[in-house]
C-alpha cells in the first residue's frame, strides 16, 4: 500500500468516491492540523463535490487512512446507527494491522 508523505491535503482533495489512501506526517502538529483541515474540506468543497472523506487514524505512526464516500452515503450513515461504522470495513487489513 502506497503511503503519501507530502501534499496530504491535496491528496485528500483529489480522491473520488470509493477510493482509499493513506497519508503520513513527519510531525505531530501537522498530523493534528490535518484533521481540522479535512473537517473544513468535508463541510465546504467536499459537500459541493458530493464527497465525504472519512479518516481513520494511527497516532503512533502519524497516519490517516482516508475512505471516500458520497455525501448522500454519509448522511445515510449519520441517520442510521446500523450504518454508522460501515465505512471502516473498507480499511485495508494490512493498514489496520500495521
Amino acid at each position: 500500500m502506497k503511503v503519501t508523505k507530502t501534499n496530504q491535503l491535496e491528496k485528500a482533495r483529489n480522491l473520488c468516491v470509493g477510493e482509499i489512501a493513506v497519508v503520513e506526517f513527519d510531525d505531530y502538529d501537522k498530523y493534528r492540523s490535518f484533521s481540522v483541515q479535512l473537517t473544513h474540506y468535508n463541510a465546504g468543497k467536499g459537500r459541493k463535490k458530493n464527497l465525504y472523506v472519512h479518516a481513520a487514524s494511527k497516532k503512533e505512526k502519524l497516519q490517516y487512512c482516508l475512505i471516500v464516500v458520497s455525501s448522500d452515503e454519509h448522511l445515510k450513515e449519520m441517520s442510521n446507527s446500523n450504518l454508522k461504522n460501515e465505512w471502516k470495513k473498507q480499511i485495508p487489513k494490512e493498514w489496520g494491522k500495521a
